[in-house]
């Protein structure tokens, strides 16, 4: 018979996995946009945007995980992943701004 906490369910897994499918889906629409060169560039700024609230949302979800090594990888992860999403998104605003489209 297991123990009560040994059983881990895919909902503790959520907040590691998460920012990676973030940080993929990033790149992708990064390589992606170059085959559309008229696309507007405040579609681009809101998708990044969007991908930073993400990791907001991951990184409420790593606080509710019961796994202490889980909880403190993931709250690392998403912490930094965050920081550089937020920063790249700041770029494309500042970009956008002085482009003044």
């Amino acid at each position: 018979m297991k123990h009560p906490q040994e059983t881990v369910h895919t909902k503790e897994y959520l907040p590691i996995i998460l920012p990676f499918i973030l940080v993929l889906l990033g790149i992708t629409f990064l390589l992606t946009i170059r085959m559309y060169p008229n696309l507007h560039f405040g579609l681009v700024v809101l998708v990044y945007a969007i991908l930073d609230i993400g990791f907001i949302f991951a990184l409420i979800l790593s606080f509710t995980s019961k796994l202490r090594s889980m909880k403190i990888i993931s709250i690392l992860t998403n912490s930094v992943l965050f920081v550089v999403s937020s920063i790249w998104t700041f770029l494309l605003f500042a970009a956008y701004g002085i482009g003044g489209a």
